[in-house]
């Protein structure tokens, strides 16, 4: 955007400018963690991260407990200034599964009956692009997206920090559930 704003640059200043752009992307964005980081994880354990995440992004979160979260693990809102957003989001913390068309209707489903603004499928597994075509309100991250989207949010080290975002969760869960025992 500086290059752009700044139209009188000179040709080497907009070479240096973006060759350290590149760098930044590749070292710090691009910058591939291991699969196997959150394939161990637990299915709930993946939520909670990915609502993490969704908290640095800005967004208020809350979080569905599976037995009765009506097709969402996660629901995500923020205020823009041109309206209010709500997103669902789905978790599949596959190791060698395919998400299939069903899991992509049923959040379909979800977000028409709600009249929900747009929905995330988050996959670990084996995504066909052909999915992602069903219907333009809704998402499907794959391991790589989801691996920039945390790098950029998180930092290249969360995948060492994983046990300090989720002992954090398991915390919080633990006060929520104290605070409403008494």
């Amino acid at each position: 955007n500086y290059v752009i704003s700044e139209s009188s640059l000179p040709d080497d200043r907009i070479i240096g400018i973006d060759q350290c752009a590149e760098i930044i992307m590749e070292k710090f964005i691009n910058f591939e963690n291991p699969l196997e980081k959150l394939t161990s994880l637990k299915p709930i354990e993946f939520e909670w991260l990915i609502e993490e995440l969704y908290k640095w992004m800005g967004y208020e979160t809350t979080w569905t407990p599976s037995t009765r979260d009506g097709g969402k693990d996660i629901i995500a809102s923020i205020k823009r200034p041109d309206g209010n957003e709500i997103v669902y989001v789905e978790c599949k913390l596959y190791k060698t599964t395919k998400l299939t068309i069903k899991d992509v209707r049923n959040l379909h489903s979800v977000i028409t009956n709600d009249k929900v603004n747009r929905g995330v499928i988050f996959c670990t597994g084996y995504v066909n692009d052909n999915l992602g075509k069903f219907d333009s309100r809704i998402q499907i991250w794959s391991y790589d997206t989801i691996n920039v989207l945390l790098n950029a949010h998180l930092g290249i080290n969360w995948a060492q920090r994983l046990d300090i975002v989720l002992d954090n969760k398991k915390r919080e869960l633990a006060r929520g559930k104290s605070l409403a025992d008494n």
